[in-house]
């Protein structure tokens, strides 16, 4: 071997071609597996969540009594479907809570 040779250079990987024009980003989409995206996928676990504390949300929505207890409920044995079920029912049959404002009638 030649000492005085050179080391060539590996060839660079291939990569997107870059914007051109006034320098704007292009959005990328990321796959996980073929066909979904991670977007889409974040947007189910989003709902997922919404889904999960429904309960909740109806019953702060409904400014009811015991909204912190479904709340609590809803976090502890809403995973097991009973609960979840028993939360709903609690967000949905509960009075809401009636405020009572004086009226001076000038």
């Amino acid at each position: 071997m030649n000492p005085h040779r050179r080391m060539q250079r590996a060839a660079p990987c291939r990569t997107r071609p870059k914007p051109q024009g006034n320098r704007e980003l292009q959005r990328y989409t990321v796959r996980i597996t073929p066909g979904i995206t991670v977007g889409a996928s974040m947007h189910f676990l989003i709902f997922l969540g919404v889904l999960y504390f429904l309960p909740a949300i109806i019953a702060a929505a409904r400014h009811t009594h015991n909204a912190t207890g479904i709340l609590l409920l809803n976090i502890f044995l809403g995973w097991t479907g009973v609960g979840w079920f028993v939360a709903l029912l609690m967000a949905l049959c509960s009075a809401p809570c009636c405020a009572y404002y004086y009226h001076r009638g000038w």
